[in-house]
């Protein structure tokens, strides 16, 4: 199963491949190390069409495996977020997300949430 979806994840949009490794986890399926590594690069290839919720989701499972993204995909996962609406159930779990996996939380999730919180 899983190498089969690596064969099409490159033709894949960002919501598929999110949605993959997010069903994965949720099935409790062991992720292999390299199928991690390549949904990562595949969706940084097309990180302008990732929405809110599947960032949200795509972190949660690379923290729920124990995978720590590279730094320029954070860099430009961060950089997307400026551009999206977030609902609070999707910032809470990018929030945790980045919490579990021991990263630095950007500053712009916390101007996020406290705009949601107290405005």
């Amino acid at each position: 199963c899983e190498v089969r979806c690596l064969q099409c994840m490159s033709k894949c949009s960002t919501e598929a491949i999110s949605d993959f490794i997010y069903r994965c986890v949720k099935t409790k399926h062991k992720v292999s190390v390299h199928t991690s590594v390549y949904a990562e690069n595949t969706v940084n290839s097309k990180i302008d069409q990732l929405s809110a919720k599947d960032m949200a989701l795509l972190m949660w499972s690379f923290a729920k495996l124990g995978h720590k993204p590279k730094a320029t995909f954070l860099k430009r996962l961060e950089n997307q977020f400026e551009l999206l609406e977030m609902k609070p159930q999707s910032l809470s779990l990018l929030i945790w997300a980045y919490a579990k996996l021991r990263l630095p939380t950007s500053k712009r999730f916390a101007d996020a949430h406290y705009y949601m919180v107290w405005k």
